[in-house]
């Protein structure tokens, strides 16, 4: 009697084990399906959208997409539908380098941002003028906070098989950012820049249930979007802190011979792309008042490219005086609207420069003797 009396205890210890742990795996696997069908909003999702790159610090993951649908990065690495690396015949290809305002931060679709939007305008000329729409191919290479180095090297180690026509390079606030808000400077831009760092999460972390149990203890890589939010700066400065300095302390860290390094980079960049066939735009940006300081070492910069561009006898598209800042057009100092007073002006501006480039090719051409484009 003691004995089976002694058994019926410890087998309800294990229903209720089993119980518990069954109940534990469901709610494990709920979680899971829930995250993977609906995929809410991470407060970290940029971590699953870069990667460390060997050469310039970080790279666009290809075929990654964002949560809500804003944009998607092709298999190529750019924002944006597929393309071929081989150029179809017939097609006048250009290459959009830049950082977060190329890539289109405020775009609410790839259609959107202001390549695409010149895309759209040059084949609408296009289809005017000849009855055919196919005859442009216009590549988003921006990345989220790059700088003139980095996209330097994107072009010369990466756009450069693609076969490009013409390339327009559009740099000018990140650069400014590690000129003035941070006291050391060196020339490879190594004072500022770091390899990406890409935090994994914590064994626990990967378990819906411990990490709900644990969330004081939870990092940015949680899977579950527990963990505490990060800037995409925190992965990818030596100290992320200088982005909050103050204008004075800006004012007494910038000194103007910084400013060489970045000529450097444009005349590289136009160099790189003569040898290779390419015809190099160089473009002004627009940053405005609310940057404080920023907004004026910018605009040094902007004369630092319509220099360049003059002493090399290259297009320069000035974007800083033909699209002046004003709160209508942009959402932040430097942001344009998704609106047609902001990134759909902005591509059309680019559009309308190349456009006129083209019309003056052809007559310079035709004077030559020689058959138009």
């Amino acid at each position: 009697m003691h004995e089976r009396s002694g058994r019926r205890p410890r087998r309800r210890q294990w229903r209720i084990a089993a119980v518990g742990l069954g109940t534990c795996l469901a709610v494990e696997l709920a979680a899971f399906i829930f995250y993977t069908a609906f995929q809410p909003r991470h407060p970290n999702e940029f971590l699953r959208h870069f990667r460390q790159h060997p050469y310039r610090a970080y790279m666009l993951v290809p075929g990654a997409r964002s949560g809500d649908g804003r944009f998607s990065i092709n298999t190529q690495g750019f924002r944006g539908p597929e393309i071929s690396p081989a150029k179809p015949s017939g097609v006048f290809r250009i290459a959009c380098l830049g950082d977060e305002v190329t890539f289109g931060d405020s775009a609410t679709t790839d259609s959107h941002t202001w390549p695409a939007r010149m895309e759209q305008a040059l084949r609408a000329r296009n289809h005017a003028a000849s009855s055919q729409s196919a005859g442009i191919e216009v590549i988003n290479a921006g990345v989220p906070g790059y700088t003139s180095l980095e996209s330097l090297i994107h072009f010369e180690t990466w756009l450069l098989d693609y076969n490009l026509d013409a390339a327009v390079f559009h740099h000018g606030f990140n650069d400014a950012v590690f000129m003035a808000c941070f006291k050391d400077f060196a020339p490879d831009y190594t004072h500022a820049r770091r390899v990406f760092w890409d935090p994994k999460p914590r064994w626990w972390e990967r378990s819906f249930l411990l990490s709900l149990g644990l969330r004081r203890f939870d990092t940015a890589a949680n899977p579950w979007g527990m963990g505490p939010a990060m800037e995409l700066s925190q992965l990818l400065l030596t100290d992320a802190g200088c982005m909050a300095v103050s204008d004075e302390q800006k004012q007494a860290y910038f000194k103007p011979e910084r400013m060489r390094v970045f000529a450097r980079n444009l005349r590289s960049f136009v160099f790189v792309a003569r040898a290779h066939g390419v015809e190099p735009v160089l473009s002004t940006t627009v940053c405005g008042p609310p940057a404080g300081f920023l907004a004026e070492v910018v605009g040094r910069l902007n004369d630092c490219i319509r220099q360049t561009a003059a002493s090399l006898d290259v297009r320069c598209i000035d974007i800083a005086a033909k699209m002046p800042w004003s709160a209508e057009s942009f959402e932040d100092m430097r942001q344009p609207r998704d609106s047609p007073a902001g990134l759909e002006r902005l591509g059309l501006l680019f559009a309308e420069e190349l456009a006129h480039r083209k019309q003056e090719s052809k007559r310079q051409t035709s004077a030559d003797g020689g058959l138009s484009p």
